[in-house]
């Protein structure tokens, strides 16, 4: 057990204050009772061990968020988003911070529909089992804490929500590029299935998620290698692969928000070529 002293620059409430060090850092402390009887604009000594989360090394933006969420939200609803985040801290190490505020708000809506016995769907709860999977287990850790906490049993769809939080924080982007992989993922895996009449292995349906990654986030495209020696301004022009090839960049730049660049199509190609021969044993 150890003690620091804290500049109080505020007390948010009886659970959070607002710090400054002596390097002019401001922090967002947040731990039972660690502001109850403080007063703002004092010196305290505080038992680190008391202190559940720190926020530091935020943008103002990221502040003002923190500090309305603290404002506003239950405290309850804190306290339950920061033991599913530790939990996922845990495995994942340190997540975008945003994450707090975003988790805090969807439990919060959650837990109000429910309350209100509105339908919850969610249209990729599927995918989510098995693109997600070490984030939806832990999203399974949080519907007990849930329960424990508020006595709500919260639904699979839930479940499958907080886990799109958990991999967006985890991968360091916004929820709604996670909701667009697994939305493509899943529609491009009924094309390629229906058409061809298979159904792809776990190894090619994690390469196909892996693909669609990248499209969405722009990074460097994985499987490079297959498309090293062809012309990216050239197709593969089998009619039967080129038709699903021109089917699912329709599909991707129609109804996403995406333009695919000829290297882009050609991994997709590439892909598609590797499947079909799987398929039919034809080239």
């Amino acid at each position: 057990m150890s003690n620091k002293i804290y500049f109080i620059q505020r007390v948010l409430n009886n659970n959070s204050i607002l710090t400054l060090d002596k390097q002019q850092n401001t922090s967002i402390l947040i731990g039972k009772g660690i502001g109850f009887s403080q007063k703002s604009n004092t010196y305290v000594e505080i038992d680190e061990s008391k202190i559940e989360k720190s926020f530091y090394n935020y943008d103002e933006t990221l502040k003002t968020q923190l500090i309305d969420m603290i404002n506003n939200f239950d405290e309850d609803i804190i306290e339950v988003s920061n033991k599913i985040i530790a939990l996922a801290e845990a495995k994942f190490s340190e997540l975008n911070q945003h994450v707090y505020i975003s988790l805090s708000d969807h439990i919060s809506f959650a837990l109000d529909r429910i309350k209100e016995n509105k339908i919850i769907a969610n249209p990729f709860f599927e995918q989510i089992q098995v693109l997600l999977v070490e984030e939806y287990q832990i999203a399974l850790k949080a519907r007990k804490i849930i329960y424990d906490k508020f006595k709500i049993v919260i639904p699979d769809e839930e479940v499958g929500f907080i886990a799109f939080h958990l991999n967006a924080a985890r991968e360091n982007i916004k929820v709604n590029y996670v909701v667009q992989e697994v939305r493509i993922y899943k529609e491009l895996l009924r094309i390629f299935e229906e058409d061809f009449n298979i159904v792809l292995d776990s190894v090619k349906c994690s390469d196909l998620y892996l693909i669609i990654q990248t499209f969405v986030k722009k990074e460097k495209l994985p499987l490079q290698f297959l498309i090293e020696d062809i012309n990216p301004n050239v197709y593969l022009y089998n009619t039967r692969k080129h038709s699903m090839l021109q089917k699912c960049i329709k599909y991707i730049e129609g109804n996403n928000n995406l333009i695919l660049t000829n290297t882009q199509k050609l991994v997709l190609s590439a892909f598609i070529k590797n499947i079909n021969k799987e398929g039919n044993g034809n080239e």
